[in-house]
């Protein structure tokens, strides 16, 4: 009897025990990183496994469609040909692709080398950003450009290898990509340092780089350099043809020399006549010269207007500077009914300019700008073009007062090529300490 229930209890158990044996398996999306980790172990044919990245101790291989991160030393003698057979093709592989990569960026012009690394800016290479300005200046293999989004600031960087760099000039806009390589310290006019952001474009790889020019820092153009004795500059313009003009009174007030400047030459000015209120002067070189008519009739709210004038000669060079805008209020600073306020962009430099109307008139003497500091304390805010020039009325009076009436031109006649008349007109005026 025992040994029937013996045998029973058996009987029971095998179809118990034979459900289990035919059970499924598990599928790898069912199993455990663990689990894989531990069936990748124990797998020597390593079936369906590829390799992912690889670095000198470790190697990401795909298992069964689930990555795992191994250590090279953890490796079978089985596996490990067999897993640097994979890193091999693997290698191979990226080789083939990146010089396919690099050969489409190189026919767009869009592989770069700085610094002895070559960079490919169609997959969005880290560091290089994208910039455009207006060229301000070339100094040496480089040119300052000017990237500031506001006309009445300088935001200065020494850009290197621009493509094509040999056929911009000052004055152009330039948009490119670059990538910053530190710093650029360079002299001043005045000789005195600065130091800006560098950026450079990169070399075509593998390319002979040119020699980089042999010139004074200072030299724009073939324009001559100034002496470091003149102490500060202005912007001036002639009113009659025997070489009277007008500037500003602060530009000249402290000058023991002065000079003025334009393309027939360098002239010696004397003092002539001055109004410290109204911050306008009259100065008189010798010689024959363009002159300009000044507009008598009354000025209009929204009126157009531009300027000719030398700002931050030290930066910007020596050349003329053209700039426009509107008469934004018939009175300046504090309702000051002598003054006008403008949205034309003016600069250090610009004071003393002639602020015509479209047909080349002066309508007055560009004096100042809202001083950006001051205004940001008392308004919580930073102006925008927010400056200003004396009205012709003060201008003229001061005229009368010299004696010059007769000779100076009034007119609100229309004029044609109104901004080549203005230039011609226009001097730099330089202040001796």
């Amino acid at each position: 009897m025992r040994q029937l229930c013996i045998a029973l209890l058996f009987a029971a158990l095998l179809p118990f025990q034979s459900s289990a044996a035919d059970a499924p398996p598990l599928k790898p999306a069912e199993l455990s990183y663990d689990q894989i980790k531990k069936q990748f172990e124990q797998d020597e044919a390593l079936e369906d496994v590829r390799v992912s990245n690889f670095s000198a101790s470790e190697v990401t291989v795909i298992y069964k469609g689930r990555y795992i991160i191994y250590k090279m030393s953890n490796l079978t003698d089985t596996q490990r040909p067999k897993i640097e057979t994979l890193i091999s093709a693997e290698k191979e592989r990226r080789r083939s692709q990146a010089v396919q990569d690099n050969e489409e960026a190189a026919r767009a012009g869009m592989l770069r080398e700085v610094d002895g690394v070559v960079y490919n800016l169609l997959k969005g290479a880290p560091g290089w950003v994208t910039l455009n300005g207006i060229v301000r200046q070339k100094i040496d293999d480089g040119l300052l450009v000017d990237i500031s989004r506001s006309a009445e600031e300088l935001d200065l960087i020494f850009l290197k290898n621009l493509p094509q760099m040999d056929s911009i000039a000052d004055g152009d806009r330039a948009s490119f990509m670059a990538r910053q390589a530190g710093t650029a310290t360079f002299l001043t006019t005045s000789k005195v340092p600065r130091t800006v952001r560098q950026y450079d474009c990169g070399t075509v790889p593998g390319k002979t780089k040119r020699p980089a020019l042999v010139r004074s820092p200072h030299e724009n153009s073939g324009q001559p350099r100034l002496d470091p004795a003149w102490g500060s500059s202005g912007t001036g313009f002639f009113i009659t043809e025997d070489g009277y003009l007008v500037t500003c009174h602060h530009v000249v007030e402290n000058g023991k020399r002065l000079l003025v400047k334009n393309s027939g030459g360098t002239f010696a000015a004397q003092l002539v006549a001055s109004d410290k209120i109204n911050d306008v002067a009259i100065l008189k070189v010798a010689g024959r010269f363009s002159a300009l008519a000044i507009n008598t009739n009354v000025l209009a709210l929204g009126q157009p207007t531009f300027t000719i004038g030398f700002p931050n000669i030290d930066i910007q060079g020596l050349s003329p500077k053209y700039t426009d805008g509107k008469v934004s209020s018939l009175s300046g600073i504090q309702d000051d009914a002598s003054a006008i306020q403008i949205s034309v962009p003016v600069q250090p430099g610009n004071s003393g300019g002639p602020l015509t109307d479209v047909n080349g008139n002066v309508i007055g003497v560009v004096v100042a700008r809202l001083n950006d500091y001051a205004a940001l304390k008392r308004t919580q805010a930073i102006p925008q073009n927010v400056n200003y020039a004396v009205k012709a009325v003060p201008l003229i009076a001061l005229i009368n007062r010299a004696g010059l009436a007769a000779k100076v031109k009034y007119s609100s006649a229309m004029r044609t090529e109104a901004v080549s008349t203005v230039e011609k007109a226009t001097v730099l005026v330089l202040v001796g300490e």
